[in-house]
């Protein structure tokens, strides 16, 4: 397979991951596995966009499918090279990295969200103390 088609098919597969995870978030009722699942394959550029780059959320929604097709057309390229072990260490260790850098970002995101979640619940039931006691 040409190094091309290897591209195109890794790009096309990036934006099907993307698209599949924004239809799971939109139809997600309090299934906590597949919260995860969602909040791990958006950790990343949902963080990079976000805190980086502050982009109004239009922008931000379009790089998303971006980052992935960009993830996927360079697992195309590694995949498209000729010798099969170089192949698949480059595939092998692009994936723990992006693994390793997905759940690193994930695990903060979560606890900020819980930690201003559970003050805003506690602001909403009255057991908050604003300012000095």
């Amino acid at each position: 397979m040409s190094a091309k088609k290897s591209i195109m098919i890794g790009v096309i597969s990036g934006v099907f991951i993307a698209t599949i995870t924004v239809l799971c978030a939109m139809l997600n009722k309090d299934n906590e596995i597949l919260r995860g699942t969602i909040n791990f394959i958006a950790s990343v550029p949902t963080f990079l966009l976000s805190s980086w780059l502050d982009l109004p959320q239009i922008f931000q929604n379009i790089l998303f499918f971006a980052y992935w097709a960009i993830i996927g057309g360079l697992l195309g390229l590694l995949l498209s090279r000729k010798k099969s072990f170089i192949k698949t260490i480059c595939v092998i260790i692009a994936v723990v990295f992006l693994v390793i850098a997905h759940r690193v970002v994930q695990v903060p995101l979560e606890t900020q969200l819980r930690d201003a979640l559970r003050g805003l619940g506690a602001l909403f039931t009255g057991k908050a103390h604003l300012g000095a006691p």
